[in-house]
């Protein structure tokens, strides 16, 4: 009987990386791009789970599994042109979801603000992907 992975992913493929293209906010009409940099040790690229400025830094929250029902934020600051890792501490502010739009087959490959409002209106289950935080590793 089938269940986890499967469930959600029945044809067991794994995305290769995610990727989030946007114009910069400051209006200079350049575009900033992030692509996942870590693997999980079943080899799932890192989800980016929001985007938000941060006393005047554009920061990006990612999840990764670490281990068996184990997974970990991870923070990126974009500075000087280049995304920069931040170390997380154990325990920090928690910050909602705005960019993971969860498992679900039929999402478009480029999705505006009113697509993203439908989808987020269903609900997730998974604390680790409502809110980033507060603890920096979550087991569930």
């Amino acid at each position: 009987m089938g269940g986890g992975e499967w469930v959600s992913n029945p044809t067991l493929s794994k995305p290769k990386e995610y990727r989030i293209r946007f114009a910069n906010p400051d209006g200079s009409g350049t575009m900033i791009e992030w692509r996942s940099q870590k693997k999980s040790p079943q080899n799932y690229p890192e989800k980016p789970m929001s985007l938000d400025v941060d006393s005047g830094q554009l920061v990006i929250f990612t999840l990764i599994g670490v281990g068996p029902r184990c997974e970990m934020y991870n923070k990126y600051v974009y500075r000087n042109g280049i995304w920069i890792e931040e170390a997380l501490p154990e325990k920090f502010e928690p910050r909602q979801t705005n960019l993971y739009f969860g498992g679900l087959g039929d999402i478009p490959k480029l999705v505006d603000l009113e697509t993203k409002r439908k989808i987020k209106k269903s609900g997730f289950s998974r604390k680790a992907v409502r809110q980033v935080g507060p603890n920096r590793e979550i087991c569930e």
